[in-house]
């Protein structure tokens, strides 16, 4: 087990939840969906040591979007790591592709694009939870058209909204192609699946995210059971990119061992070295889309019944195996796998 520095935290920043189970701290219960990202992580994946020298990496306990404003707080923990031949473990979560301005890291993130990944940084999965849990699998059987989910948005609120977005779309052209906003994919392929003659659509389309309890305009209770049922019940689900360049559907999706149909946005996804996402998922290119209806249904026709319901349990054994985050970073949190970003 790695022996980790975390020096002295802000008071007035929360600390990371790797952190609070090191350390036997509760865990955050901020009321978001996020909390039971974490629900499995009981034991610590690391020893927190008060002394530098006998530490195996340094990290920053708090997530780096919590602290990155906090410039003396950092310099000073990049200077301490320095002094002492450190590299510092850092957790940058959620939509930024920024990069992270300090020396000797060796950095976690959810969003980042293939070309422009640099060689410290380390695809994680989403904060998104277990959502069979304990539940046992239940396997749907293929029918002869491949039925397509989605449950979320992929409208604009009102006029003044979509004329806005197309206002930035025309005079911040970096702002297209797989640059764009994951809405306007989305409502792209929506488009052609709900079209489609040779598939089938379950479709809930809302008005405003519905991935967080505290921007979702319904009930969230139903809002949420609405989206696991559409998941549950269908073959595929849609998933693309949000304002991020990642999919916190896609690994919902794998944790209920059903299958994503996922847009590729120029994506990194995470330990892809080691898991076999073919067997999982079914990836069409952004370049693709307009035809994403045609790759699926060639795909759902190639496939036997067994064959399906074997992709399903490959589903949620990869989740399970590997992208669940006690699981990802009890992977992770090695020497074996942090001695492959060696930046010094």
């Amino acid at each position: 087990m790695l022996k980790i520095y975390i020096g002295t935290p802000l008071a007035h920043a929360p600390l990371m939840e790797l952190v609070l189970v090191a350390l036997g701290l509760p865990q955050k219960q901020s009321g978001r969906w996020s909390d039971s990202a974490f629900r499995h992580l009981t034991s610590p994946l690391f020893l927190v040591t008060e002394n530098p020298t006998e530490a195996d990496y340094f990290m920053l306990p708090h997530y780096y979007n919590a602290v990155v404003g906090e410039r003396q707080y950092l310099s000073s923990f990049e200077r301490l790591a320095i002094e002492h031949k450190k590299q510092i473990i850092i957790l940058f979560p959620g939509d930024s592709i920024a990069k992270v301005l300090i020396n000797n890291a060796i950095v976690f993130r959810n969003s980042q694009y293939r070309k422009t990944l640099l060689p410290n940084e380390i695809i994680m999965p989403a904060f998104a939870e277990d959502l069979l849990n304990d539940h046992p699998l239940v396997l749907r059987s293929k029918q002869s058209k491949a039925l397509v989910g989605f449950c979320g948005w992929a409208n604009f609120v009102n006029f003044k909204q979509a004329f806005r977005s197309g206002i930035r779309r025309l005079f911040f052209p970096r702002e297209s192609g797989v640059f764009q906003k994951g809405m306007y994919i989305r409502k792209k392929a929506l488009s052609v699946l709900k079209s489609s003659k040779i598939i089938a659509t379950k479709v809930i389309i809302r008005s405003s995210y519905s991935g967080n309890e505290k921007t979702i305009s319904l009930d969230p209770i139903q809002a949420r059971r609405e989206y696991i049922d559409n998941i549950i019940n269908t073959d595929y689900t849609l998933c693309v990119k949000g304002d991020g360049n990642f999919s916190i559907r896609l690994y919902e999706v794998l944790s209920l061992g059903r299958i994503p149909l996922f847009v590729n946005t120029d994506c990194v996804l995470p330990l892809e070295d080691v898991i076999p996402y073919g067997e999982c998922l079914v990836s069409v290119e952004h370049a693709d889309l307009l035809n994403i209806d045609q790759q699926l249904a060639q795909f759902h026709a190639s496939l036997t019944d067994e064959k399906f319901q074997i992709m399903q349990k490959k589903a949620r054994e990869i989740f399970k195996g590997y992208l669940r985050l006690d699981v990802f970073f009890a992977y992770t949190l090695t020497n074996t796998f942090l001695s492959r970003f060696k930046t010094n």
